[in-house]
Order: structure tokens, then C-alpha cells, then sequence
């Protein structure tokens, strides 16, 4: 370079950063200032960069882009460099406003090249996430193009990362009596004049519907609690929330009463096809026949949900958007108990049957539903596994003869996977809200008709991560080869649940001839679970007194006999007492496998370690 007075400012973006840059060339002229740009080798270009216009004497030519729009004599400069908006680091974030937990990007305002101060600076405001998945630089650009909400540092408060490690469930040094408060009939309707049955919300016991549920808190005789909130009953439609009295008192009262409990909470609607905004007959899962499942209560297709979150989970017309608000609502409703230890976790299902996780057909159009056979499931099934063909159809109730041959296996993988995406994503939601808060499952069907063990199928791979399994078995005598299946495929760590179903407390519960089975029995039952390494026993499903009085009863014979104490913990049984199945055989077995292995490995002299080997390709 023999003078500044023969040099020009090239206008350049840094390689790697994009950001822009100036290099001084030495060239007096304007044709030739990209080819002496593009002479130089890559060092030399980095190395010439500068963050700044450079500046010299009289008659020095000035040229900020590859017009030679800008030239001139020493008192010829640039344009002024211009504020906008600056990304701070690349992770998301979460942070409080107005009292609920949002996640989204640090943001500020200065000219290109400017240090990023420190997220807590007066300067710096946040923008919410359109997605589960937009990265920061997919954020900044929705910024720069304005016309989006952005939360002042005044307005945020407690900003933090997102934590990846999720805290243990805690409140379960014990073997407990746990009640599940089933709020089935939900708040109630206001009537023509606006007033709701029974306003003060269950202060009276057996009073009308769900709310006489709360005169059992101070009654139960055991530590804790389950609270269920279906879908229907906490959100009304896309634009309103139910009545939450109810809810609001129940956790005051198990508060109240020195005790815990849990939640659980499901995705079915009722009222489809009659009112519903959320779930409709186009996007509601479908059985086989084509029918919804449990008359008019379903949820909504997984494929949905998929597309969702796959187009930035912002379409509003997709019910999964609403389904999204309902887990945040409820996260930040119970996220102060949750903190304070009261809640000691969140548990859901797809289904109302509270049942689920297992990609097991349902036949003979039965309650459980958790097939979709819509339109759009097996044109999503189709593309997604690489098949032409349409799924197999179940010959009868817990059929698995839909999971035969190379269509069925995928059919097989197919839904699996799809809940376990779905399991991912309320769980991601959930702790967006309450960092690290305890997630888990509900099963059901532990043993079943014309299969091998269809209901626990492959849920190893489908539960791995939660903190709490709670199992329905719905069988009264085969609980130690249950115990054991349980046990040997649950999380480490995790707190295992059994359900108590009503029958096993009261026969003939759901009929017009109810009778209560003989206490002794039923604490036999569960004390063999807790022999076995189960933590807990959960009673409650019918909505009656008798029910509830008989729970009671067995409950207290349960502690009579110290069996509110220290958890069992089993060690791990040898090499004889070991056996296994694959996912495979799952599929073409016999029903009888699991069951007949457990009893080769000496199940019924001690307890047996059951794995449940996955041969299966993803």
C-alpha cells in the first residue's frame, strides 16, 4: 500500500459470525476492489478486519459497498451505524412475568459488534419461544422484524436456565396408603341464574358430584393423595377455563392436613361432535370402526401433534395448541406445591381411562381406545414407516394380532414411538414451568387375554426417565409375578405404584349388588406387593361411600399391621432367578409367556428379576 489517498474501505461479512466488517484495499479504483479483495488468501483477509470504518487524510476515497455509491475526499464517511437488535448467548431461557413461567431469548438493542451485557442489565428485555425447538437466531430475526411482545427487565423476574437433571420424587421414605381422589363428575355448570350446585364446594361429605370428595381428606387414614383434573373439567374451550374451586380446595385441604399428593391429568374431551372447540370429529382418534372412543371421550390424533410441533407450534387451529396452554395452566397452578414439596409430582395420560402408554389394539369397540385408526393416523403411519399398506385391524378385546407380520410390527413401532414423542413433550412443558419437577406414567393391564403380557408390552423403553410408575394390574391374584415384572423393568430410582382397583376392595363395585371383600384378604394382596418392592398402594375408583368406607378400613388394618413403614428394598436375585423376554416375542407369543418364564425361574419361592429385552430397530 503506497497511500491511504489510494486505498478503499471494502464493506465485508466476518466468515464465520456474519457479522459486518471493513478491510482497506490498496486500490484507487472502484473495478478493481473485489478482484484485489478476492487476490488476498484467506489470512490476509481476516486479518485485515476491522470492526470500525477506518479513517484517513485528505483525498483518501471512501467505499462502503460494491457500488462506488460513496466517494469522495477525506471528508467523505460511511452511514452512522444503525441500533437494532442483538442476540445474548444461544440458550433458552426461563423467567416470570406477571406471575407465570414463560421461556424464550435475551435480547438487545446496540449497533452491530457491541459486547452482550449480562442478562440481568437494565438494558436487556425478553422475547417468549414461538416453538419447543426455535433456536435464538430463528428468534432474533422474528425480533428485528418487529411487531412481537417484548418483556421490559422491569417486568421479569427470576431468570434462570432450563435444567436438564429432574429432581427425584420425594415423600416416599415410607411404604404409603395412598387415595385417589377421581373428581369425575368435575365442578359442575353454573345454572340459568349463573349459581353452582353446592357453591361452597364440598363442606358437606357425599354432597353433590365430585365435590363431596373433599370431606375424604381428613378422614383418610394414609399420608397421601392423588388429585385427577381430566382435560374437559379444567378447560372449557379454546378461550375459557372451567370453574377450579374444587381443585384449589382440595390441595388446601391435603395442606391443611400435613399431607402430600399427586396429579394426574389426561388429554380426552368429552361433548365431541356436540359443542367442543378443541377436540372435533375431524381431529379426534378413532377406532377401527371408526367410531370415538368412550362414548364421546377421546383425545385428539397423535400424528397431530407431531405436525405441531414440526411447524412451530404455532397453528390454532391444530388442538394440540390448546392441549399445550391446558399443561401450562396447570403446571403453573400447582407449581407452588410442587416447590413446597405438597405435590410430589405430575403423572398424565393420553386416554380418560387413565391408562396408558401401551400400544396394545383394543377390540370389540371396549372403553380403553387407545388405537387411532383416522384417515390421517395411517396416511401419517404410511410416510413415516415407509409402508403402502394399511395397518392391521384387532380381532378382539387386548387383541395383538394388529402386530403380526412385518405391517403389524411397524404399526407396533409406529405407535410406540408416537407416545413416547407425546410422553417427551408434556414432560418438556411440565418443567418449562417447574424446572426438574417429577414426571410420570400410568399403566394398566398388567396380564391379558390372548397375548404376551400386552398391556406392560415394551413400557421399559417407554418409561425410562420418569420418577413415578403407577400400574393398574387389574388381576387380585397374581400379584407376585406382577411385583416382579414391575420391579425389574421400572426407572432406577422410581417410585412404583400400584392401583387397588375397586373390585379388589369391593366386588360387584360398578353393579347394583355391590359386596365388600373380607379386609384380610386385600391386606394379604397388598402386603405381598410390598414383600415384593412396590412403594405404594393406591385405592379409589367408584364414586360412592361404600367404596371409600371399605378403602378406609383396609387402609387401617394396613397400618394396624406396620405397614406404613420402611420400604422393602429386594436384592437383586441371582442368575436362577433371572429370566427375560424380547419385544419380539411380546408380539407372537403366547399369553402365558412371561407368567410361564417367571414361574421356571422359582417366582412363586421368591422374587424374580423379569427383563424385558428390546430386539426391535428404530
Amino acid at each position: 500500500m503506497t497511500d491511504l489517498k489510494d486505498s478503499i474501505v471494502l464493506e465485508v461479512a466476518h466468515p464465520s459470525t456474519g457479522e459486518t466488517k471493513y478491510i482497506l484495499l490498496d486500490t484507487s479504483s472502484c473495478a478493481a476492489v473485489l478482484p484485489t479483495y478476492n487476490g488476498l488468501s484467506d489470512a490476509q483477509k481476516r486479518a485485515g478486519l476491522s470492526s470500525s470504518f477506518p479513517l484517513g487524510p485528505a483525498g483518501y476515497k471512501a467505499q462502503v459497498d460494491t457500488t462506488c455509491s460513496v466517494t469522495g475526499g477525506g471528508s467523505s464517511q460511511p452511514p452512522a451505524p444503525v441500533s437494532r437488535p442483538q442476540a445474548i448467548g444461544s440458550a433458552a431461557l426461563l423467567y416470570e412475568v406477571g406471575g407465570t413461567t414463560h421461556t424464550g431469548f435475551p435480547f438487545f438493542d446496540a449497533v452491530d459488534g457491541t459486547s452482550a451485557p449480562a442478562t440481568s442489565a437494565s438494558n436487556v428485555y425478553f422475547v417468549d419461544r414461538s416453538g419447543d425447538t426455535e433456536s435464538i437466531s430463528a428468534a432474533l430475526v422474528r425480533v428485528r422484524a418487529g411487531g412481537l411482545t417484548k418483556y421490559l427487565q422491569s417486568a421479569v423476574s427470576n431468570v434462570r436456565s432450563i435444567p436438564t437433571t429432574p429432581a427425584p420424587a420425594t415423600g416416599f421414605t415410607d411404604f404409603e396408603m395412598i387415595y385417589n381422589i377421581m373428581n369425575e363428575d368435575g365442578p359442575g355448570y353454573p345454572d340459568s341464574s349463573g349459581n353452582y350446585p353446592n357453591d361452597v364446594y364440598a363442606t358437606q361429605a357425599y354432597s353433590r358430584g365430585s365435590e363431596y370428595k373433599n370431606a375424604y381428606i381428613p378422614e383418610w387414614p394414609g399420608r397421601m393423595f392423588s388429585i385427577l383434573i381430566p382435560c374437559t373439567h379444567y378447560m372449557q374451550n379454546r378461550t375459557s377455563w372451567r370453574r377450579q374451586v374444587m381443585y384449589r380446595n382440595q390441595q388446601a385441604a391435603i395442606r391443611a392436613a400435613g399431607k402430600k399428593y399427586f396429579l394426574r391429568f389426561h388429554f380426552s374431551r368429552e361433548n365431541i361432535g356436540n359443542g367442543d372447540d378443541i377436540t372435533t370429529p375431524a381431529n379426534v382418534a378413532r377406532f377401527n370402526n371408526g367410531d370415538i372412543g368412550g362414548s364421546g371421550s377421546a383425545p385428539p390424533q397423535l400424528h397431530l401433534l407431531r405436525q405441531y410441533v414440526e411447524g412451530g407450534s404455532s397453528d390454532t387451529e391444530n388442538p394440540w395448541h390448546y392441549m399445550k396452554a391446558y399443561v401450562l395452566k396447570l403446571a403453573n397452578d400447582f407449581k407452588q406445591d410442587v416447590l413446597d414439596g405438597v405435590c410430589i409430582g405430575l403423572t398424565y395420560t393420553l386416554t380418560g381411562r387413565q391408562e396408558d402408554g401401551l400400544p396394545t389394539e383394543i377390540g370389540d369397540g371396549g372403553a380403553l381406545k387407545v388405537g387411532d385408526y383416522s384417515p390421517g393416523a395411517i396416511a401419517d403411519f404410511k410416510v413415516r414407516m415407509n409402508t403402502s399398506s394399511n395397518p392391521p385391524t384387532p380381532g378382539h378385546y387386548l387383541s395383538m394380532d394388529a402386530f403380526q407380520g412385518e405391517v403389524g410390527k411397524k404399526w407396533y413401532i409406529y405407535r410406540q414411538e408416537q407416545h413416547m414423542f407425546f410422553k417427551a413433550w408434556v414432560k418438556g412443558l411440565i418443567r418449562s414451568v417447574i424446572p426438574g419437577c417429577p414426571t410420570g406414567d400410568d399403566y394398566g393391564i398388567i396380564v391379558g387375554t390372548g397375548a404376551a403380557n400386552p398391556g406392560v408390552a415394551n413400557w421399559r423403553r417407554m418409561s425410562a426417565g420418569s420418577q413415578l410408575v403407577k400400574v393398574n394390574p387389574d388381576f387380585f391374584t397374581v400379584h407376585n409375578f406382577e411385583a416382579d415384572l414391575i420391579r425389574s423393568n421400572a426407572p432406577a430410582g422410581a417410585i412404583t405404584l400400584i392401583e387397588a382397583d375397586t373390585n379388589w376392595v369391593v366386588e360387584n363395585a360398578y353393579s347394583g349388588n355391590p359386596s365388600v371383600r373380607p379386609t384380610s384378604d386385600v391386606v394379604n394382596v397388598i402386603n405381598a406387593y410390598r414383600q415384593r418392592g412396590m412403594h405404594a398402594i393406591c385405592f379409589g375408583q367408584a364414586n360412592n361411600a361404600t367404596s371409600f368406607g371399605a378403602a378406609k378400613t383396609v387402609a387401617q388394618a394396613c397400618i394396624a399391621q406396620g405397614m406404613q413403614s420402611a420400604k422393602v428394598t429386594i436384592a437383586t436375585p441371582d442368575q436362577a432367578h433371572t429370566t427375560s423376554y424380547t419385544s419380539d416375542e411380546i408380539l407372537t407369543g403366547p399369553g402365558s409367556l412371561a407368567q410361564g418364564r417367571w414361574f421356571d425361574a422359582q417366582g412363586s419361592n421368591g422374587p424374580v428379576n423379569i427383563t424385558i429385552t428390546d430386539t426391535f430397530t428404530y
